[in-house]
């Protein structure tokens, strides 16, 4: 049975013998994702569904991690005939391409010019693929960051990124918090001109353009997995600056509303509290620790640093199960830059 947790554009064709409820389920996986899906509802003894079969093969190859490709046999089993008799099926091969788990269009026969030049407008209006490994990208990107310049400048331009995802979040649907231009100085200052900067908005998905003759980064589709990284940059930025003051208060992580980075004149926007999150913190852990040149335990925890206490050390000699949430990945950061010399800790 289909999952909608997987990843079905494989670069291969899939088979559906299932019929709605696997289709259902793979519908859901690829919107998730970004991904079109094109179904081929053919049956054996078809002709021009033969002829068609390499092409399918050839789309689902060319196009992997944006196009699901399935061919299902409308003969093959009860609920692929259910399915073919909701679809109105009449004619072989008939075509369908669902976008956002809908169908936006409907071809007949074999005609692959016709074909592909479908799934390349479609592609074209979904926009670029939704990256579920987003944590991971971004905290490769700001070890770049962190490693070309000083721990003041990295927590500029980590508030300076912080300010534009909950700017984002906040605002999904106002184009001007999605678009950064080049010329601004602030950004550049703040973020732009460090390296990895600019490759830390490119992995949320800002794609850079010309617009009016003038270079921008813009982002057309927000990733659900945003507001999640959100927290955990939040929480990361606040613990930091608390280690690295012995203890005070952690400051905003937005930036001040008289000097906003973005292009609007709006305020950035205020911090998300922590929640619960789907990002895959062991795996950020533990890229934020091999990028410092510091150890993470292996559930992506901070290594525990040597206790003097007698209670203590007994504590640590006890097995236990270790929960990564938000904010203890977000310590285990703090401590990581600690021991990668950024910063002080008090007594």
């Amino acid at each position: 049975m289909a999952s909608s947790s997987q990843n079905y554009a494989e670069g291969s064709v899939l088979e559906l013998t299932m019929g709605s409820a696997e289709l259902d389920s793979i519908l859901a996986s690829a919107s998730s994702r970004q991904q079109l899906v094109l179904l081929d509802f053919s049956v054996s003894w078809c002709g021009p569904c033969r002829m068609l079969a390499p092409i399918l093969v050839q789309l689902a190859s060319e196009n992997q991690g944006r196009v699901v490709v399935i061919k299902m046999d409308c003969e093959k089993t009860a609920a692929n005939q259910a399915l073919a008799a909701s679809a109105s099926i009449s004619a072989y091969p008939t075509l369908k391409i669902y976008s956002r788990g809908q169908v936006v269009e409907t071809l007949r026969g074999a005609n692959p010019a016709a074909l592909r030049q479908s799934i390349t407008n479609h592609l074209a209006q979904l926009g670029p693929a939704v990256n579920h490994n987003l944590a991971l990208s971004l905290a490769q990107a700001l070890s770049k960051v962190k490693a070309g310049c000083s721990f003041d400048q990295f927590l500029v331009a980590s508030k300076t990124l912080a300010a534009y995802v909950g700017n984002i979040v906040n605002n999904p649907t106002e184009p001007k918090y999605r678009k950064i231009k080049l010329s601004n100085q602030s950004f550049q200052s703040r973020l732009g001109r460090l390296p990895g900067g600019r490759e830390c908005l490119l992995q949320i998905g800002f794609q850079e353009r010309t617009e009016a003759m003038e270079p921008v980064l813009v982002l057309d589709h927000v990733p659900e997995q945003l507001k999640s990284v959100l927290h955990l940059l939040q929480q990361a930025i606040s613990d930091a600056e608390r280690t690295r003051m012995g203890g005070g208060g952690g400051g905003e992580v937005t930036v001040a509303p008289n000097n906003p980075p973005a292009s609007s004149p709006a305020p950035a926007a205020p911090p998300v509290a922590p929640g619960p999150s789907n990002v895959h913190a062991s795996q950020l852990a533990r890229v934020l620790a091999e990028s410092m040149n510091v150890a993470a335990g292996a559930d992506g925890s901070q290594a525990a640093a040597p206790s003097s206490t007698p209670q203590r050390q007994q504590q640590q000699q006890q097995p236990r199960k270790v929960l990564i949430t938000p904010g203890k990945l977000a310590r285990a950061l703090a401590k990581i830059m600690h021991e990668a010399g950024f910063g002080s800790t008090s007594g």
